[in-house]
C-alpha cells in the first residue's frame, strides 16, 4: 500500500510545530530542528533567517509557511518562507472571521502552524494548529486488500495522522487503519479563558476585586472533552477553586480577597480539562501589574512629585526602553523621561529623525506616590539643554 501525501504536515510526533516566545522583546519564533513535508519536499527550520517575528499588544496573528507564494484570499505571502500575518489584515481576512476559523486551514502549499495572541500587556499565547490529514489518496497494489488483517504485534514506531506512536494495530483491517489516519482524533483545547470584565494590565497597587467573579472560556473539539472534567485553580496560592465542572463555558466562583501587587508581577488562574482519551489540557489567564513611566516637557531643571504627575504623557511599562516623542509648546523646555530608579541606567537615547544621540543627563530622583498609594522612587532623565523644537526619540 502506498500513500500519496497531498497536504503539508509537521514530522513532529504529535503533528504540531514547536515555538518559543520572548515577551520582553515582543518576539515569537518557530523552533529550530523541525522538519515539515510539503508536496513531497522536506522543509527544515535549521539555519534559517525567517524564524522570528515581532508582535504588538492587542493583536492576533497567524504563523504560517508558504511554499509557492500563492495568494491567500487577497494576501500575497513571501515565497518559500515562514511568515506572520495579522488576523485583522483585511487582505488576509476580508470576512473578519474568528482567528480559529477552519477557513484558514492548511492548503496544498500554505501551512497554518499556529495562532499567536498578544494581550494588552504584551503577554503572548501561542496555540499550535493541527494540520489537515496528510494522506489524501491511497494507491493499492495487488488488489484492494479486502479480507486482510494486520497481524503484527509490535508498536507503531512513529505517528501518522491518527495512528499514534506506540499504538498496536493488530487485528485491524487496512481500511480501518486508513480511516484512522485520515480522520485522526481531534484533541480539544481551550481557545479562550478570562475573568469577565477584568483588565489584564494594572498599575502597582491597583486591585483585582475579590468575591464572586465570572470565569468564561471556550474550547475547540468540545465533543472530545470528558464530562465534568473542568477545574479552575488559583496558581499563586496553589488552590483549586472548583472542579468537576461541566464544559459549559462559564462559572461564577469566589476568588477570595482582593488581589493586589505593590511591585511588578502577575496573578494567574488556570483552567484544566481532560480529553476522552485520558489526557489533560490547560490554559492560563494572568493579570499583570506594571510601574507607570512619565514623560513630557518642563521648564525646570528638576521636578517635584507634582511636576512628574503633571507631565503630558504616562504609560504602564515593564521597562524604560521604547519610543518617547515630545511636542514643543513654543517655549524653551527640558524634555523629561521619568522611570523607576530600580531599572538602572539607560544605554542610549537617540533622535529617531536624525539618528544622532540625544544629549541627556540624570537630574536625580524623586519619590512619587501613585493613585493607589504605592510610593516609588523615580529617576529623572532629561535633555541636557532646554529645547525649542519637537523631538522624536528612542530610549534603550
Amino acid at each position: 500500500m502506498k500513500y500519496k501525501y497531498i497536504y503539508p504536515f509537521s514530522e513532529n510526533s504529535d503533528g504540531l510545530a514547536r515555538f518559543n516566545k520572548n515577551e520582553t522583546k515582543k518576539r515569537v519564533c518557530i523552533n529550530e530542528g523541525q522538519i515539515f513535508r510539503i508536496q513531497g519536499y522536506r522543509i527544515g527550520t535549521t539555519n534559517r533567517r525567517d524564524l522570528c517575528f515581532t508582535v504588538e499588544p492587542n493583536n492576533v496573528y497567524h504563523f504560517r509557511y508558504s511554499w509557492g507564494g500563492e495568494p491567500f484570499n487577497n494576501y500575497t505571502p513571501p515565497l518559500e518562507s515562514f511568515y506572520l500575518v495579522n488576523v485583522n489584515d483585511v487582505q488576509y481576512n476580508p470576512l473578519g472571521l474568528d482567528a480559529f476559523d477552519k477557513a484558514f486551514d492548511t492548503t496544498y502549499t500554505d501551512m497554518w502552524l499556529a495562532v499567536v495572541e498578544v494581550d494588552a500587556a504584551g503577554a503572548i499565547t501561542i496555540t499550535p494548529i493541527e494540520n489537515k490529514p496528510k494522506v489524501d489518496e491511497v494507491i493499492e497494489e495487488g488488489g484492494t486488500g479486502g479480507g486482510c488483517i494486520i497481524e503484527r504485534t509490535d508498536p507503531v514506531p512513529s505517528s501518522h495522522g491518527g495512528v499514534e506512536a506506540g499504538e498496536v494495530l493488530q487485528g485491524k483491517t487496512p481500511c480501518e487503519v486508513l480511516e484512522q489516519i485520515l480522520y485522526p482524533y481531534q484533541y480539544p483545547a481551550f481557545t479562550s479563558f478570562y475573568i469577565e470584565g477584568q483588565a489584564t494590565a494594572l498599575e502597582v497597587g491597583q486591585s483585582v476585586a475579590g468575591g464572586t467573579r465570572t470565569f468564561n472560556w471556550s474550547t475547540s473539539n468540545s465533543s472530545n472533552v470528558a464530562p465534568s472534567s473542568i477545574s479552575i485553580s488559583d496558581m499563586n496560592v496553589s488552590s483549586v477553586l472548583a472542579d468537576g465542572l461541566d464544559n459549559d463555558g462559564t462559572e461564577a466562583l469566589d476568588i477570595g480577597a482582593d488581589k493586589v501587587l505593590t511591585a511588578p508581577g502577575a496573578y494567574t488562574w488556570r483552567i484544566e480539562g481532560d480529553n476522552t482519551k485520558g489526557g489533560s489540557f490547560h490554559r492560563d489567564y494572568s493579570v499583570r501589574w506594571y510601574y507607570r513611566v512619565y514623560w513630557g516637557a518642563n521648564v525646570n531643571d528638576s521636578l517635584t512629585e507634582a511636576d512628574v504627575k503633571a507631565l503630558s504623557n504616562s504609560q504602564l511599562k515593564s521597562g524604560f526602553a521604547g519610543a518617547y516623542n515630545f511636542t514643543n509648546s513654543g517655549s524653551s523646555d527640558y524634555y523629561y523621561i521619568v522611570y523607576p530608579d530600580s531599572w538602572g541606567d539607560y544605554n542610549d537615547w537617540k533622535d529617531t529623525d536624525t539618528g544622532f544621540g540625544v544629549d541627556g543627563t540624570n537630574a536625580g530622583t524623586v519619590d512619587v506616590t501613585n493613585d493607589f498609594g504605592v510610593t516609588i522612587t523615580y529617576r529623572m532623565v532629561r535633555t541636557a539643554y532646554q529645547q525649542t523644537s519637537n523631538l522624536n526619540s528612542q530610549l534603550s
